[in-house]
């Protein structure tokens, strides 16, 4: 009499039956590669259907609307967005009876500044290349009128500073600003003269310095002129903060850069050339 197999003896013939099921599917992916491979080269040698836009209906509505746009040009009335005049009117053309033709569904979802108006873009130059040189025109104008606002933009905000500057507030802070530039420059230099002092290299000679010094001098008397009331220890001060919050690091460059600036801002000439 037969006995009934085992369970461990059972889940052994599970394992070998589903050992045989996977080397079946490899054999059989194996000998199928070729065909597949073929089926793809097949594939890949079929010429492109045209696509919908290249029919003669679409193309035809395609030539009449875009004599309209350039004639809705030509009268200065054409919308800056060309491409959804264009859309616009060819879907209500081909809506007509006499053409019974949707516009392609592509098309219809064109809105300008998504994320696929650029793709959109480009197919409508593929499909409708005598629409392009009127989407060139077209963006010429466009940029033209933005390079006009951007000048007439700056040309209002340089008014408006000069408005600023010219009134009593705006001159007593240019001047301050002018005063904190030159002692920051100043504090550079004393830096830079103080870390190299006693060496036989150094950063800032001391002809250099008095030089440096004579300028910020000439520079401070000019704007207490202008603004006596202006308190020059504080800005001094607030140079001082300014270089240790810059967290500046002294060199030969760096030294001379601003031994340099500071020189062209003086008033009055640095160097001396007396006749001899």
């Amino acid at each position: 009499m037969l006995q009934r197999p085992s369970v461990h003896f059972r889940h052994l013939l599970m394992r070998a039956n589903m050992k045989k099921f996977w080397i079946l599917i490899s054999l059989a992916m194996v000998f199928a590669s070729p065909a597949i491979a073929a089926e793809h080269r097949f594939d890949e040698d079929k010429k492109p259907e045209p696509m919908s836009c290249q029919t003669d209906i679409i193309h035809q509505a395609s030539l009449a609307v875009i004599e309209d746009l350039k004639r809705t040009n030509a009268q200065k009335n054409l919308a800056p967005d060309v491409v959804g005049q264009f859309m616009f009117r060819m879907h209500d053309k081909l809506n007509k009876e006499h053409y019974k033709r949707p516009l392609p569904l592509l098309f219809q979802n064109y809105k300008p500044g998504t994320l696929y108006e650029s793709t959109i873009i480009n197919v409508i130059k593929n499909c409708f290349p005598e629409l392009e040189p009127l989407m060139i025109e077209q963006r010429a104008l466009i940029e033209a009128e933005a390079a006009k606002r951007e000048a007439a933009k700056k040309a209002a905000e340089q008014a408006e500073w000069q408005r600023w500057a010219t009134s009593p507030e705006g001159k007593r802070q240019l001047a301050a600003n002018r005063l904190l530039q030159a002692y920051g420059y100043f504090a550079k230099v004393q830096f830079c003269y103080q870390v190299r002092d006693g060496y036989a290299v150094v950063y800032i000679s001391g002809p250099e310095y008095e030089r440096s010094h004579d300028a910020v001098k000439a520079i401070e008397k000019s704007v207490l002129a202008e603004q006596p009331d202006l308190n020059s220890s504080d800005i001094w001060q607030q140079a001082v903060r300014q270089m240790k919050n810059e967290n500046w690091y002294a060199n030969s460059n760096s030294c001379s850069s601003v031994r340099i600036a500071l020189y062209n801002m003086s008033p009055k000439p640095v160097y001396q050339y007396p006749k001899p």
